[in-house]
């Protein structure tokens, strides 16, 4: 009787381990390159023949249930404050089966221009409504957006980075998709900062190079509009994000929570077996 209460309450710390909410680090490394450091290789990394700067620097997605939070040195809202001409943030494209094309053989290398969602197969958009012409000096605004959900891969227009072509799409061009796009969404990226050198995350990955005038910034989004729980533990959904240059891409995928699962089952099993055998002996 006591080794199945031992068995039962140790059940039950692993599930409450497992159901708790707590952000963790989904970075991924993003198809061009690996010569950062961290979590996906991504801190201290842009693009290859990029501007290698903390000012230009995607650093990290984190995910706490069904908050998106966005880590970057560069500035989410504004764009980076000292180039000229400006460059501003990215829509977030985001897939949800896992097909989503972001890397090598890269579908669309294009510039300046348009393409379409059928070379990279994202599901939804989490589009800033600020957006205007090409360096806007007003970057995304208050951070306001609206999520839309691709009905038509083909008919979605996205438009091109600057100079990274390898780094497409940067934005979802709303006008040009029309119809073939639906909004399902909408909220607010609400952006924190903070000036400390290293910044621990939640689950105890770190980020680094920040200063007074350089900090960390933290951008969060609201999924639970649109994504849900089975989405953000399916293993598959994906997350790209880079700005309008293309000096530096941000990709997230969530993990299985099905294997976390299982796993757990499986611990439980042999540990129920080892108690089993302790009691025969």
């Amino acid at each position: 009787m006591k080794n199945s209460t031992l068995l039962f309450s140790a059940a039950l710390t692993m599930l409450s381990v497992v159901g708790s909410a707590h952000a963790v680090n989904i970075t991924i490394p993003d198809g061009l390159g690996a010569n950062g450091i961290g979590k996906g290789f991504e801190d201290q990394e842009t693009e290859p023949a990029t501007l290698n700067r903390q000012d230009w620097d995607m650093e990290a997605f984190t995910l706490n249930g069904k908050t998106l939070s966005v880590y970057g040195g560069f500035n989410l809202l504004s764009g980076n404050p000292t180039q000229s001409p400006k460059y501003n943030l990215g829509d977030i494209f985001v897939d949800v089966n896992g097909d989503a094309a972001y890397k090598a053989p890269y579908p669309d290398t294009g510039l300046n221009s348009t393409t379409t969602d059928d070379k990279f197969h994202y599901d939804y958009i989490i589009s800033f409504d600020a957006h205007g012409a090409r360096n806007s000096t007003t970057g995304i605004g208050t951070g306001a957006y609206t999520v839309y959900k691709v009905l038509n891969e083909k008919g979605t227009v996205l438009d091109q980075t600057e100079f990274v072509g390898r780094a497409n799409p940067w934005r979802l061009n709303v006008k040009l998709s029309g119809a073939n796009v639906t909004a399902v969404a909408t909220g607010t990226l609400v952006q924190t900062s903070n000036p400390s050198g290293t910044v621990t995350l939640e689950d105890g990955t770190k980020i680094t190079g920040g200063s007074a005038a350089m900090p960390h910034y933290k951008g969060d989004v609201d999924l639970s509009g649109f994504l849900t729980t089975h989405d953000l533990e399916n293993g598959k959904t994906l997350f790209h994000l880079t700005q309008e240059c293309g000096n530096d891409i941000l990709v997230g995928q969530v993990a299985d929570g099905g294997s976390t699962l299982a796993l757990l089952g499986s611990a439980i099993t042999g540990l129920s077996l080892v108690l089993r055998r302790s009691r025969k002996a």
